[in-house]
């Protein structure tokens, strides 16, 4: 009754079916849909400025640096002539003097220092990024899960629909039969408990496939409903059975850092090396560059200058045993992560071959269970069996048909599985 007032209903608003439209999805559009949606997706953006900052900044390493001093000093004595000419007289310098200078210095070769910051600095940024990337690696796992549960529980669905019409097929012919004297009322009051079960586990089904859906649709941050179409993902894995390869952001993050770890060693040398440059110095001060005269002057130095710091020897052989510590520990991270991985692999290599076994059998079961339900259904009709017998056998065959539903569903999350370790 409910069924057929729906239908009056959307035919007497016809804007209603425009607006409710069904749609179809995927899982890799979810996939997608979910990480750009994500919140955490707005830190690779700031990390991405952040870094072209900060190397505009390195870059203008290589401007000239201008720099104003001021100065004031007074001193306890001055240069003075050891002997007196006679006729000329030479004023010594004033004790109290003053400066105020324009430095400025062009870098022409620092060694290599800006070149090896700016790399450090791009790939630091990698390595953020590909962090942000092994967190957004948890939300596809979180999608597939919620997206084979729909899966799932649509099929469970189609199959309790199937066994509430062979239900109703029932009740109409042990109705008929009632009214004929053949068959005995108590059979019907079976077979109507039996289509309120089937009710029920309807509405436990549909609820759970509406908080799976809406989760996706929170995820997605899409319009999903129980109405949308979930298409069957495809599990087709590339060289199943071979020597696995591993293309997981968690290995990305460790290569960049042990990209890291070779460009500190480069910035590492390159501190230690001469420097080298031009200078300017422009000035106004009493004195000027002429010591004996007494007085405010303009004054202008000019001309290049090397610079080798030697203190960064002292620590340098320490700083790269640091790196190669390191590097050795990235190289232990490494090996722990594919270890592991390894072993999930070997465990859905194994759900998976299990599982195609047990769908052999399952078809078997099914096959022969459908023969024995049908023979049920003969001797409900004529009268042979009781309904509850009857439900015995059909139940038998709707749970058949169930665990072949939820042991394909179970290849399908096995295969997702496999595909999500090896990060394909």
């Amino acid at each position: 009754m409910f069924r057929y007032l729906l239908y009056s209903l959307l035919l007497l608003f016809p804007g209603y079916l425009s607006a409710q439209v069904v749609m179809a999805t995927t899982l890799p559009q979810c996939v997608g849909l979910a990480k750009s949606n994500f919140p955490l997706i707005q830190q690779q953006q700031l990390l991405s400025k952040a870094t072209n900052l900060t190397i505009q900044n390195l870059q203008k390493g290589w401007l000239p640096q201008v720099g104003v001093t001021a100065q004031a000093t007074y001193q306890s004595a001055v240069i003075q002539l050891p002997v007196d000419i006679p006729i000329v007289t030479i004023e010594p310098p004033s004790k109290d003097q003053y400066r105020l200078t324009l430095d400025l210095q062009q870098p022409l070769y620092d060694g290599g220092a800006i070149k090896s910051q700016k790399e450090i600095q791009h790939l630091n940024n990698e390595t953020e990024q590909q962090k942000i990337e092994a967190e957004l690696y948890k939300v596809r796992e979180k999608v597939t899960q919620l997206y084979l549960s729909v899966l799932l529980l649509s099929e469970q669905l189609k199959l309790t629909d199937l066994l509430k019409a062979d239900l109703q097929t029932k009740i109409a012919k042990v109705t008929a039969g009632i009214e004929n004297g053949v068959v005995l009322p108590s059979n019907l009051a079976t077979l109507q408990a039996e289509m309120l079960k089937a009710d029920q586990k309807t509405l436990e089904l549909l609820w759970a496939k509406k908080a799976s859906v809406q989760m996706l649709a929170l995820l997605t941050n899409q319009n999903l409903t129980e109405t949308t179409v979930f298409e069957q993902p495809d599990t087709t894995i590339p060289n199943y059975g071979n020597v696995p390869e591993f293309y997981r952001p968690e290995l990305a993050v460790i290569s960049a850092q042990q990209k890291q770890t070779q460009a500190q060693g480069l910035l590492i040398k390159a501190k230690n090396r001469p420097k080298l440059g031009l200078f300017a110095t422009a000035g106004y001060g009493r004195p000027g560059l002429n010591q004996l005269k007494n007085e405010f002057d303009f004054f202008l130095i000019g001309g290049v200058r090397a610079n080798w710091q030697l203190s960064g020897l002292y620590t340098r052989k320490k700083e790269q045993q640091l790196l190669q510590i390191n590097r050795q520990s990235l190289d232990v991270q490494k090996d722990v992560f594919l270890l592991n991985s390894s072993i999930q692999l070997q465990q859905a290599q194994t759900d998976i071959e299990k599982l195609l076994s047990l769908l052999e059998k399952d078809d078997e079961i099914v096959a022969l269970r459908t023969k024995i339900k049908s023979t049920a259904s003969a001797q409900l009709e004529n009268g042979v069996i009781s309904a509850s017998d009857y439900v015995t056998e059909l139940n038998a065959q709707n749970q058949a048909e169930e665990n072949r539903s939820i042991h394909r569903l179970q290849l399908l999350q096995a295969k997702m599985n496999y595909l999500l370790i090896t990060g394909q």
